[in-house]
């Protein structure tokens, strides 16, 4: 009888502490999340930030987990003008091209916190390319652009005799990048495993190394070739990124 009271007075006592420990909404060891971005002020719901990421995270324990993120972004467009009547027939067609991708893996820290929130410090490393290209084809000349579109637009210059300038410019510029992230953020679970969160870079180093554009024009008799030289940008230093994340753990 004494050995039936001890032991039912053990489990009282042990049962708290039980519940306390598998009475949770977050993640747990094992567990696997995939989760959207929402930014509030664009009114967007993208993958992971306006990067157009895949984010996956897996726990190897309560404490650690594993973070993978990739992106894969094609486009194309079309643009033809064609008049083939009149003194001034003429005819352009204008196709451009990008291709980019970027893969970023790292590690996250998570804190006790409360039965709701997880904060947490992580590391990631990220890599991307991107490449750009444009033809422009008219009746005499096929112009073919790569590492970029090119842009053109016509401004007005003078005072007491105005003329036009034509300003070219670059866009959708081909790169390759890479870089490594402190962060910070947490994870507040509105349900089991469904959570919403926010993540900020506390300290991050990103190279930016464009391709070089290179023109050339062609015609039935000739070509030449126009290039363009490339740059690098450098940033370093704590940033913030944009949007809501909401979670969904397996």
């Amino acid at each position: 009888m004494k050995k039936l009271i001890s032991a039912c007075l053990c489990s009282c006592c042990l049962l708290p502490v039980f519940a306390q420990q598998t009475d949770t909404l977050k993640a747990r060891a094992g567990g696997f999340s995939t989760e959207l971005n929402v930014n509030l002020f664009e009114s967007e719901l993208n993958f992971n930030n306006v990067l157009k990421q895949i984010k996956g995270r897996y726990f190897i324990s309560d404490q650690w987990a594993m973070r993978v993120a990739f992106s894969i972004d094609r486009k194309k467009e079309n643009h033809d003008e064609n008049q083939a009547y009149g003194t001034n027939a003429y005819f352009i067609k204008d196709t451009r091209k990008t291709f980019s991708y970027s893969l970023g893996a790292g590690f996250e820290y998570h804190f006790k916190g409360t039965r709701r929130l997880s904060p947490y410090l992580g590391a990631e490393a990220w890599f991307g390319k991107k490449k750009s290209s444009e033809t422009i084809e008219t009746k005499d000349q096929t112009t073919e652009i790569e590492g970029a579109w090119m842009q053109q637009s016509t401004i007005y210059v003078g005072s007491q005799y105005v003329y036009p300038i034509t300003v070219t410019d670059y866009i959708e510029k081909g790169f390759v990048s890479g870089g490594f992230n402190l962060l910070a953020g947490f994870d507040f679970y509105v349900a089991k495993n469904f959570y919403l969160g926010y993540e900020f870079i506390v300290l991050g180093i990103s190279i930016i190394k464009y391709d070089t554009i290179d023109i050339t024009y062609t015609n039935p008799s000739s070509s030449s070739s126009a290039p363009v030289i490339n740059g690098k940008d450098f940033e370093f230093g704590p940033s913030l990124i944009n949007g809501i994340r909401v979670g969904y753990f397996f």
